[in-house]
């Protein structure tokens, strides 16, 4: 129900409501609108400061709990909802961080979330940041979402981020971001580096589809019905592997994708990046040098030459 007096959120703006409504939602929805919007209108209606005044647009939710209705029980109070932001660090070079990913945690994050805090407090050192760091990786107990979840429940807001990338991919993030949304907690991506897309930007491969197969099983009969799966998928085929796997994954690869072109790349965006394309076949001989330390991405050609065709015969 709204009752007269009352205004209501969305993402347009603040709404005044100059009648009474009957409507089954529950005003502790949450809602995206912008508070200079909010703050203008309450003020010019009621002449009181009821919201923080930003010119960054923010998550609040309309609270429906009587204690916390102002004015004659008329106008509900806008509360700041807490929010995990899912932050992409850099791949390797830190000039690769993003300026908003910076801001948000220098003004707005109380605590990092990350697969290890050793790696998080060297990006976070490098920006003069210091923000207590807790762990979250693919064998952790429930107890460290928890300790997440109760931070989100006391209004603070929280980043997760990976050792280097764009979290939730091939990583334990999406456990985390799932968890957060499903307790009813804002969940925002804050983009950037990625060496899935880096590798597939430079591989001049024609493919109008891209997909990604994470880590291949460390066991090759496995690995090979994995890249047999891959098979089926038209398009650009990326994978990751370590630098002590690359030559038994580079084999496995030729056995199934012998005449396709690839492109490795390794330690991308450092000091000693380097990339290395030709027929998979090629690649996989023993006698094809290959330094094997860093991290490696490799990107296939499985693109369809009818599909291609046939897109450009319509364009």
């Amino acid at each position: 129900m709204l009752l007269k007096g009352q205004f209501v959120v969305n993402n347009i703006g603040v709404f005044f409501i100059s009648s009474t409504y009957y409507f089954p939602a529950d005003l502790s929805e949450y809602h995206l609108f912008d508070s200079i919007t909010a703050f203008t209108i309450v003020s010019r209606h009621f002449g009181m400061d009821i919201v923080h005044c930003t010119r960054r647009t923010r998550f609040y939710r309309v609270s429906s709990d009587k204690n916390l209705l102002i004015k004659n029980n008329l106008i509900p109070i806008l509360i700041y909802m807490s929010t995990l932001y899912i932050i992409a660090t850099p791949i390797g070079n830190l000039e690769d961080f993003t300026f908003r990913a910076l801001r948000l945690l220098k003004d707005e994050v109380s605590a990092v979330f990350c697969e290890d805090t050793r790696q998080s407090h060297k990006l976070l050192s490098h920006y003069g940041i210091d923000l207590p760091a807790f762990s979250i990786h693919s064998h952790s107990k429930d107890s460290a979402i928890e300790k997440a979840l109760s931070i989100l429940d006391e209004g603070k807001s929280i980043a997760y981020m990976t050792d280097c990338g764009t979290p939730a991919v091939s990583d334990p993030g999406s456990r985390l971001a799932s968890a957060a949304r499903t307790a009813g907690h804002a969940v925002s991506p804050i983009p950037g580096a990625s060496a899935l897309t880096a590798l597939a930007s430079v591989s001049g491969f024609p493919g109008k589809s891209l997909h990604f197969g994470g880590f291949l099983s460390k066991k090759e009969g496995r690995r090979r019905k994995e890249l047999s799966a891959l098979m089926s998928i038209s398009g650009i085929l990326v994978i990751y592997e370590s630098p002590h796997r690359i030559r038994k994954t580079l084999s496995s690869i030729a056995a199934i994708f012998p005449d396709k072109q690839i492109i490795i790349g390794r330690e991308m965006t450092k000091m000693f990046e380097e990339f290395i394309c030709g027929k998979a076949a090629d690649l996989a001989l023993e006698t094809f040098h290959i330094k094997e330390k860093g991290e490696f991405a490799i990107a296939i050609d499985n693109s369809d030459p009818a599909d291609i065709n046939s897109e450009e015969e319509t364009d």
